[in-house]
């Protein structure tokens, strides 16, 4: 347990695949505490989400090497559960005064943590890293532009870029992560605590190591579950779609009625029959699909389902003060 005579500042980040960052990033980490706020006793979580590469040996030597006044500590899940659910496992896991969230990859510089635990001392329980400028792909950007888009309609005062990068005080970090769920928006959770909040303006870097695992589904997969999570609009829209197809439906009948009284014939042949026929037909498969999402978001909440499994814990031997 870290020294309870000093405030303690927890780090969380959650690792999957970041072999070559690790050492690095709790580097800058510990380079950054010495620098801007020594006072502090440090604490690094770093989860391993079912990494399959060296992250795990990474870890390992980190735990092995001495760094004055922190404490280092392994949380391997027993398989990938995803990025919010490791980052769920580090702040129930975690001991500090202020918890600050960062990614494995260096996107995020860990230098600007020291702006995050100014805030902190100034009284904000909830200090967001709000990302200014983005050294991302076209796509990544695009995604992110839209996501965030469709967020702000409830949160409004949410990000235009979004944020993976945060501190929670003690009390906001147990609000956190005492709700449950497993289909969490990180993001929109944050801002629902209520928490007397600020916010940080900085660049995200480019990744200087490794690929992204953010590949193309899993973006649209998380921006379908943003969506979802954020906003009532596709069932407003499926209803809004419904009302207006049986109203074109009875405005044709009508048309179709009146034309043959007149002696015309609308449409000819098969054509129209066909048309219609696959467009109610695909309206009712995108309907039925749309419920779907829904059922199973529910589904995946009542049935008792982990949000994370530790595998096992490990921690660096107890440091000397600063």
């Amino acid at each position: 347990m870290p020294n309870s005579q000093k405030p303690t500042l927890s780090v969380v980040s959650p690792v999957f695949n970041n072999a070559g960052s690790l050492s690095e990033l709790v580097k800058r980490i510990v380079s950054t505490r010495d620098t801007e706020f020594p006072s502090y006793q440090l604490e690094v979580v770093l989860v391993d989400d079912g990494s399959s590469d060296a992250s795990a040996s990474e870890i390992q030597s980190l735990l092995s090497a001495p760094h004055s006044g922190t404490t280092i500590r392994l949380l391997r899940l027993s398989r990938n559960f995803g990025q919010v659910s490791a980052i769920v496992a580090g702040l129930a896991a975690s001991h500090g005064d202020a918890r600050v969230v960062i990614s494995a990859d260096l996107q995020d510089p860990p230098e600007v943590i020291s702006q995050l635990v100014q805030h902190f001392e100034h009284g904000s329980e909830v200090v967001v890293a709000a990302r200014k400028e983005r050294n991302d792909g076209i796509l990544a950007t695009l995604f992110s532009r839209a996501s965030y888009a469709v967020a702000r309609r409830r949160y409004k005062d949410m990000p235009r870029g979004g944020f993976d990068f945060f501190l929670l005080s003690r009390r906001a970090c147990e609000q956190f992560v005492a709700k449950p769920g497993r289909k969490r928006f990180l993001q929109g959770e944050v801002f629902e605590l209520g928490l007397t909040r600020s916010t940080v303006p900085y660049e995200r870097l480019k990744r200087p190591i490794g690929k992204t695992q953010w590949r193309f589904w899993k973006r649209v997969e998380y921006f379908v579950d943003l969506v979802l999570a954020s906003t009532n609009v596709p069932m407003r829209a499926a209803t809004l779609l419904g009302f207006v197809s049986v109203v074109a439906s009875a405005v044709y009948a009508t048309v179709v009625i009146l034309s043959r009284l007149f002696g015309v014939v609308p449409g000819e042949g098969w054509t129209p029959i066909v048309l219609l026929t696959l467009f109610f037909g695909g309206l009712t498969v995108f309907l039925l699909g749309l419920i779907g999402e829904y059922v199973w978001r529910i589904y995946e909440e009542t049935s008792g389902k982990r949000q994370y499994l530790i595998e096992f814990e490990q921690a660096s031997p107890p440091s000397q003060e600063v």
